[in-house]
């Protein structure tokens, strides 16, 4: 069986918050290649996402995008929000009451939440887990994240090692110190992925140039890469269809299809997390001898 050992898996973030974004996705399958769509529960669009986007991507694996950061809670957490149930904490504020048995109590309860209200929503299978912000990256929060994919047979979680990388639009300062700070957090995350019996990518390419995910800095972050070999690569970004958006550039770049030829010509499957499942089966009965 030839199976390529290096996958590309490009996840457009923020599906259900916004129907700009939603649309964007929709276009971003269908004609270009988003694999992977992350959904928040609580989201703005959430509904018009579910009941207009989703059944009109078949092949769209869908994600869980936990998320504490914006917008209202589906549950009561007071120490996670204001007096009208919006969530009041950034991620620094997160991290610093993460600690807090109380405090990570409530979160759990909310993404489990948020978890079982997309699983009543739909018969899809919810395939990848990650979060808004990148929120779960704090380990505390990751271990809960982590035990809730296991428990809702969620096998595939973000983590977020990115390496930086140079491309002809150079991140700006404050998303290098992202990277070193997310870094230095997914290193000490990797006894939960493994304690939980979970898949993750071994790269992300996304926050260095967050809002400005061009075509060109997806392509340099591959290439920063293509040495490397068995290994998974998510690409994230967040699309919008509105032109006068920053976002319409990540937009653009989902539907450049000579970006994706660049990429296989780098080494790189564009895979999606479903397909990869399937592949690690095979591989392992074919280990086995079955």
């Amino acid at each position: 069986m030839d199976i390529s050992k290096k996958k590309f898996i490009l996840t457009a973030d923020d599906f259900g918050m916004n129907e700009s974004f939603d649309r964007a996705i929709l276009k971003g399958h269908k004609d270009g290649f988003i694999q992977a769509a992350c959904i928040a529960a609580n989201g703005n669009s959430y509904e018009y996402a579910m009941k207009h986007i989703l059944p009109k991507c078949k092949d769209l694996d869908l994600g869980v995008h936990l998320n504490i950061i914006e917008g209202q809670s589906l549950v009561k957490c007071t120490l996670l929000t204001d007096k009208y149930d919006c969530f009041k904490h950034g991620f620094v504020s997160l991290l610093a009451n993460s600690y807090k048995k109380a405090f990570l109590l409530e979160i759990e309860q909310e993404f489990r939440a948020q978890i079982e209200k997309l699983k009543n929503d739909t018969d899809r299978p919810i395939a990848f887990i990650n979060s808004h912000v990148h929120t779960h990256a704090i380990p505390n929060i990751f271990k809960i994240t982590a035990k809730l994919a296991r428990e809702y047979g969620i096998k595939f979680i973000r983590t977020q090692a990115e390496k930086p990388y140079c491309a002809p639009e150079m991140p700006k300062p404050v998303n290098i110190i992202k990277i070193l700070l997310l870094n230095y957090l997914t290193a000490q995350n990797a006894a939960s992925v493994k304690e939980f019996e979970l898949r993750a990518n071994d790269y992300i390419i996304g926050v260095g140039h967050t809002g400005g995910m061009s075509g060109k800095a997806i392509y340099h972050g591959v290439k920063s890469l293509d040495k490397m070999q068995n290994i998974t690569v998510e690409a994230i970004i967040h699309p919008g269809d509105d032109p006068k958006s920053s976002r319409f550039k990540e937009f653009e770049a989902s539907l450049d299809l000579d970006l994706r030829e660049s990429i296989e010509g780098l080494g790189f499957e564009v895979s999606s997390f479903s397909k990869l499942l399937s592949e690690l089966h095979s591989e392992e009965f074919l280990y086995k001898g079955v």
